[in-house]
């Protein structure tokens, strides 16, 4: 398995210029996952990392909370955020529950 620390550091990921904000890269990852649904619910089996534009957790902080809130207690290991399309930061409700 890779580590997030791995997938850091794949050349297409780091043309990106990745930037981590909360937590660390030692998590292994068992799979990659896209969800941009509003509700995420029974989607991951665990350890996925997930990748998103934010367009299904939206702009309202308590449906960002309950949205990342879904992700983790179905396992989660990391988060990947492109912003720009939907978000020009990732909002607060979501770093603070990651």
């Amino acid at each position: 398995m890779l580590s997030l620390a791995d997938v850091l550091e794949l050349p297409v990921i780091r043309r990106a210029l990745p930037e981590l904000i909360t937590g660390g890269v030692e998590c292994e990852l068992r799979w990659s996952h896209v969800i941009e649904m509003r509700d995420p619910d029974d989607l991951l089996k665990g350890g996925e990392l997930v990748l998103t534009t934010g367009l299904g957790a939206g702009d309202d902080p308590a449906h960002q909370a309950a949205w990342i809130r879904s992700l983790i207690e179905q396992g989660m290991a990391a988060l990947a955020v492109e912003l720009g399309s939907s978000w020009r930061d990732v909002p607060p409700a979501i770093v603070g529950a990651c």
